[in-house]
């Protein structure tokens, strides 16, 4: 069997979030990505993006929160069957039309970091001053 596999049997990371979860969400969401990146061998390239990724999970979810609470409409991650505005309507449907499509924009803003053209490449994967380096040229390059 491989290791990853029993890893992943003796620490899963939804067992993670549901152990830290009383210390609050944030904490348990980063606390879940943070245990996938020493699941993946401690990479950092892939560590900068897992834990970018489970900021903007948790950044979005209270966002999303927040103003579901405020218009009282279906604007959770999960449907909702309290609220005032369902999902069907059209407002509320644009906003979650908009909230995929900014994640499809941070998916493939954090896919650029997997780009090995003029970075030095380790065993353990990119030295972070390479990750940085081609995170400040894509963002220059964004904000043409």
């Amino acid at each position: 069997m491989h290791t990853f596999f029993w890893m992943m049997v003796l620490f899963s990371p939804s067992d993670c979030f549901k152990k830290v979860l009383p210390l609050g969400p944030g904490i348990a969401t980063m606390t879940t990505f943070a245990a996938s990146v020493m699941l993946h061998g401690l990479n950092f390239q892939l560590g900068a993006v897992l834990l970018s990724l489970g900021f903007f999970a948790y950044a979005e979810h209270e966002l999303r929160r927040k103003l579901s609470v405020m218009f009282d409409a279906s604007l959770g991650s999960s449907r909702s069957t309290e609220c005032r505005h369902t999902e069907w309507e059209l407002p509320v449907a644009l906003f979650n039309l908009g909230c995929g499509m900014l994640v499809v924009l941070n998916l493939a803003y954090l896919g650029v970091m997997f780009n090995q053209e003029g970075i030095m490449v380790s065993p353990a994967g990119y030295f972070p001053d390479g990750t940085f380096k081609l995170a400040s040229v894509t963002s220059s390059a964004l904000n043409m």
